[in-house]
């Protein structure tokens, strides 16, 4: 027998809805709470199949019912109902699905069918995801929420801050602002924890909820794409051993020609990092060399290289042989003249910059941590990184990882 349970600080309701579903005895059971707190006392005692929950309660609202709910209960589906919604309210919720969000005053018939698809899809499918990330941002921009959220994944810890309804910002330990949020929402097996304040009242996050849960999206499946293409070369790999065997005996002299090019090209690195002002310390360079490697992993990978602001090639990391540091030049030079035009605009300085043709993309992404936008400061950190791309399948990904690895180089260039 299922068990449903139905949580709302409305005992006319509660009890109006237990005799209503009276007749689906032989199907479930439904027990009842007058809010979150004694909600969880029932979730600890008894096996819950589904729960109905209302927002807005005393004691312990149903966001942090929710949030308790992906702590630890995280296969129960739940059914969210609330008094204050808006017009626009259903078609928002669209991508999460009709049965996940009903709005009182109750169809009781609406409610039934939407219980009994849940449980019909339980028995046919044998799990049900309970509520995501995604839906529980979505149920908070739509009742207009001011809170911070502390999202646990693994080891994995993040923030997001609403501030009425709105995410204005976010942090994990190395990113901040929509990069951050993109790798959160992105997580798996989250857990959520509510505080019903906001440090942070400084919007930094300008896109809207919808276009960072849809971004994140993208990113989760260039990821998985990547994943998928590694399996496939693997196996492809263990098919032709032979004939690797062979190309390895053609190809070794050749990659001992690359290695004496790259030998020679950080020996140039090092000698224009030291004329450029920068550290030259030949340690150092394999270090900021090794935290580039995870570019490789990016679906048409071409290229990636660090420069000074005024354009001077610091290091490099190309795919192949490539004329990467003309390009990257060239694109630093663009990255500066936006910095400027940005600047005569009152916007702000420009920190990224893509550029699409018919062969390649090229993202070009600033840290400055000085006051001067087109030099470097003492003490501080003022580098340019160029990103080349032979296709746009895993921009998403590339964006992401140039925000996170761009910082940690910092301690590497600080001049």
């Amino acid at each position: 027998m299922k068990n449903i349970l139905i949580v709302d600080d409305e005992k006319g309701l509660l009890l109006s809805l237990s005799d209503g579903l009276k007749s689906y005895s032989d199907i479930f059971n439904v027990l009842i709470a007058f809010n979150g707190k004694e909600a969880v006392t029932i979730l600890n005692s008894t096996k819950i199949d589904l729960v109905v929950t209302d927002l807005k309660m005393p004691e312990m609202d149903g966001f942090q019912l929710l949030a308790y709910l992906t702590r630890h209960f995280p296969d129960i589906p739940t059914i969210v109902i609330t008094a204050f919604g808006t017009p626009d309210m259903e078609t928002k919720l669209l991508t999460m699905g009709a049965a996940q969000y009903l709005e009182k005053p109750l169809d009781f018939d609406v409610l039934a069918d939407n219980i009994l698809q849940y449980l019909d899809r339980g028995d046919s499918q044998g799990h049900i995801e309970g509520i995501t990330l995604g839906m529980f941002l979505q149920f908070l921009e739509l009742e207009g929420k001011t809170c911070t959220l502390t999202v646990t994944s693994g080891k994995n810890v993040g923030k997001l801050y609403f501030l009425e309804g709105d995410l204005i910002n976010a942090k994990t330990e190395t990113l901040e602002g929509e990069e951050a949020a993109y790798e959160i929402i992105g997580w798996h097996e989250t857990e959520i924890e509510i505080n019903y304040t906001c440090a942070h009242k400084t919007k930094v996050i300008t896109s809207p909820l919808s276009f960072i849960l849809m971004e994140s999206c993208k990113i989760k499946d260039e990821v998985l794409e990547q994943f998928e293409e590694k399996e496939t070369e693997n196996i492809e790999e263990k098919d032709i051993d032979n004939i690797q065997e062979i190309d390895f005996l053609i190809d070794k002299n050749e990659d001992e020609t690359k290695q004496e090019y790259r030998e020679e090209e950080y020996e140039k690195q090092l000698v224009t990092q030291s004329e450029s002002g920068y550290e030259s310390n030949a340690i150092g360079i394999v270090t900021a060399q090794e935290k580039l490697e995870p570019f490789k992993s990016i679906i048409g990978f071409a290229g990636v290289g660090i420069l000074t602001p005024t354009g001077e090639p610091i290091m490099m990391l190309p795919a192949g042989e490539s004329n990467l540091i003309e390009i990257a030049i060239l694109a630093n030079n663009v990255l500066v003249n936006a910095q400027k035009a940005s600047k005569e605009m009152d916007i702000g300085s420009c920190k990224m910059i893509h550029i699409e043709t018919d062969r390649v993309h090229l993202l070009a992404r600033c840290l400055n941590e000085g006051e001067d936008s087109f030099r470097a400061c003492s003490g501080k950190v003022h580098i340019h990184m160029i990103l080349m791309l032979s296709c746009e399948a895993g921009i998403g990904l590339a964006k992401l990882k140039m925000a996170s690895v761009i910082k940690l180089l910092a301690d590497d260039f600080r001049v």
